[in-house]
């Protein structure tokens, strides 16, 4: 499961870094930084009886990357929180109730986007990727924090790209048509994996030229879900589909 997330992880990044290639001539900024930190806590267990105190140190390496071009942008910020707290911790201070094997000692939060222009006037990019931490549950207790004490943590990893086509045609019509690839997965087997893919396509009049407005839409989605998900036996994907024309004075 690790090895599937890891490469499925390395080819959205790829993406992502493809829409950012055109940047190569562009005004780079970045920053690195590291932030220690010791946090005390009286009740490690989240617990109502068996309280115990602990001291858990941590250390936090952050940093951003910004590009700006004349045709290409890029903004990268991310920092990883690691903690001291171990499983060991946890069974010697007599914790119960969680899913240590399931645990996780450090907090990613990540946040990316990047657009380019391919071709002038017609072709365009985007991208984005998130790396952030959640609860599995809200009717459990641990997920409230990076140091995740019962197993109650789940880490998501999401990107886009979404290459797309606009162009207008004089003071005739204006042309949009889109494609969106979107994948997320999560570090916790209890949540499940999913893709999606949307078309949409524009065709209408261009706004402040006449009076009269005209215009065809349509749009396309489908969702996919992980087969390997474990909490249901059967998944169905979702998939949805629509067209509207519009008129108006």
């Amino acid at each position: 499961m690790q090895m599937v997330t890891e490469k499925r992880l390395l080819l959205g990044v790829s993406l992502f870094a493809g829409a950012c290639l055109p940047t190569y001539a562009a005004n780079w900024t970045t920053a690195a930084s590291v932030s220690p930190g010791v946090t005390y806590t009286d009740n490690v267990c989240l617990s109502k009886d068996n309280k115990q105190d602990e001291w858990i140190g941590t250390v936090t390496p952050a940093g951003s990357i910004a590009a700006d071009g004349n045709r290409a942008n890029l903004s990268v910020t991310g920092s990883v929180e690691f903690n001291t707290l171990t499983d060991d911790d946890l069974e010697d201070n007599g914790c119960s109730g969680g899913s240590f094997g399931n645990r996780e000692q450090f907090a990613p939060q990540l946040n990316g986007n990047a657009d380019a222009e391919l071709v002038e006037n017609w072709f365009y990019i985007d991208s984005t990727a998130r790396i952030g931490q959640n609860q599995v549950t809200p009717f459990a207790s641990g997920g409230g924090d990076a140091f995740d004490r019962t197993g109650n943590t789940n880490t998501t990893y999401s990107y886009n790209v979404s290459p797309y086509i606009a162009r207008r045609f004089k003071d005739t019509a204006e042309l949009n048509l889109r494609y969106t690839w979107d994948e997320q997965f999560n570090s916790s087997d209890t949540v499940e994996d999913s893709t999606e893919e949307r078309v949409r396509g524009l065709l209408g009049s261009v706004p402040g030229v006449s009076r009269y407005l005209w215009g065809l839409q349509g749009d396309y989605s489908k969702v996919s879900y992980d087969d390997s998900f474990v909490g249901r036996e059967t998944v169905d994907d979702s998939e949805l589909s629509s067209a509207q024309v519009n008129q108006g004075y």
